[in-house]
This record gives structure tokens, C-alpha cells and sequence, in this order.
């Protein structure tokens, strides 16, 4: 995700799988899922409790990118601040759901929803992120950047047995360029 630099100052790959029923709260199966995580995620080693008996364990934020995982009540989250690449991020989350069923005793009716989410910070906007300062340029320009740098893979797998589209180049209202199929 480094290409994404030019537009704002952090991103994020987050993930939360709500349940239905709290999560165990025994000790030896937290630690246990925590010490897992960690053996894949060696950088991950800063571990605290928070006042609700909520668990985290984070990597240091010195370095500007750093990877965190959570249990809560009911609700296991995992996160990764400026990956290095969109894959590097699903690779953390994928381990979470791998490791959930049998370090935290998850079963697949206790889940309520499974959220994946991509966000970013810019400085620039302001402490308080007012979403409604963000004007339609600065969306399009975001949401062209996400669609090339991501989509692509995505598609190649399907656009390798069909014919590749015709492409037009256009000027939109902003006098941004615009590629359409």
C-alpha cells in the first residue's frame, strides 16, 4: 500500500468477527491464542489488558507501521497500520479466523458478522476528521488509486481467459483524466 502515500498519511486493514455469545475469558486460553499470534507475528510484543478485560497485543507504533490484534467480550479484531502490501494485512486476518476456532473455542453459529475494513488518516484535514470536508475530487482520486492498484489482481485471473476490453481515456468535470472500459 505504499503508493497510497501520496494521498494520505496512514492506512489501515482492519478486522472484526462479532459473536453471538462472549469469548471465553479463561486465561490460559488467552495467553495461549496471544503466544500464537505472536509466534507468527514476532513483532507483536507489547501485550496489556484494558479496563473492560478486553486483551490487546500490538507491535511497537515507533516505526510507523505496526500490526495489533484484540479479544474483547464478543468480538476478536486484528488490525495492520500501513502494510506494506493490501496481502501482507489479509495474511494477519486469515491467521486470526484460522487460530480463533480452537485458541478461543469460536464455533461457526456463534458468529454475527464479519467486517473487513480499509481506511486511512491525513493530517492534512485536521485533528478531527470531518468527513464532510472531503470533497469529490479527493474521493475520486482515492477510489481511482484503490481501483488501479487493486483491482487488477483481483480480475487478472478471470480477464486472462477472456479478451481484453477496450479502453477510452476521458477529461472529467475536474479536469481529471479518467480511464473507462
Amino acid at each position: 500500500m505504499n503508493s497510497y502515500h501520496s494521498l494520505a498519511d496512514d492506512y489501515y486493514v482492519s478486522m472484526n468477527l462479532s459473536t453471538e455469545m462472549e469469548l471465553t475469558g479463561n486465561r490460559e486460553a488467552i495467553l495461549h491464542y496471544f503466544e500464537q499470534m505472536q509466534k507468527r507475528f514476532p513483532e507483536m510484543r507489547n501485550f496489556y489488558a484494558r479496563d473492560k478485560g478486553d486483551f490487546v497485543l500490538e507491535a511497537d507504533k515507533d516505526g510507523g507501521s505496526y500490526r495489533w490484534c484484540s479479544v474483547e467480550a464478543r468480538r476478536i479484531c486484528s488490525g495492520f497500520v500501513n502494510p506494506d502490501s493490501f496481502d501482507s494485512a489479509v495474511t494477519q486476518h486469515r491467521h486470526v479466523l484460522e487460530l480463533a476456532p480452537y485458541g478461543l473455542s469460536l464455533s461457526r453459529l456463534d458468529c454475527e458478522a464479519l467486517d473487513l475494513m480499509m481506511g486511512h488518516k491525513d493530517t492534512s484535514v485536521g485533528k478531527i476528521y470531518d468527513h464532510e470536508e472531503i470533497g469529490w475530487r479527493r474521493i475520486k482520486r482515492v477510489a481511482r488509486t484503490v481501483r488501479v492498484q487493486l483491482w487488477p489482481r483481483l480480475k487478472q485471473k478471470a480477464d486472462k481467459q477472456q479478451p481484453t476490453p477496450q479502453t477510452t481515456t476521458r477529461v472529467d468535470d475536474d479536469g481529471e483524466q479518467m480511464v473507462a472500459a
